[in-house]
């Protein structure tokens, strides 16, 4: 069995591979997405998904919340998916150097009626 994880050694965590999907890596990005739980309140998100290769991915627990949680992380830059039903707009940025993501409602362009 290995050494017992804890956080303020993460980044010196031993690795056997090391390289994309390392066990550093998805230690940071698990780190990086406890923080994020921790500043948006963990019952407003539904799932939550970090990968070694630097993503964390968020569903929040209403979609309708998606847009106030990314705002709330710092995360500004929306890309719509209009093409899908139901439509969702992916709202991204760069967070503790990973890409976050947080799933929300489709943004209505100005002047379109809902």
């Amino acid at each position: 069995m290995g050494k017992p994880y804890s956080p303020p050694d993460h980044r010196t965590a031993p690795d056997p591979d090391p390289g994309p999907g390392d066990t550093a890596s998805i230690l940071v990005a698990l780190d990086a997405a406890r923080a994020a739980l921790v500043e948006v309140g963990a019952d407003r998100v539904e799932l939550l998904t970090a990968t070694g290769s630097g993503r964390v991915s968020i569903q929040p627990a209403r979609l309708a919340d998606g847009e106030t949680i990314a705002r709330d992380l710092g995360l500004d830059s929306p890309l719509d998916h209009r093409m899908v039903d139901p439509g969702y707009t992916l709202w991204c940025g760069v967070r503790d150097d990973l890409e976050f993501q947080v799933r929300g409602v489709l943004r209505q362009p100005h002047g379109e009626l809902q």
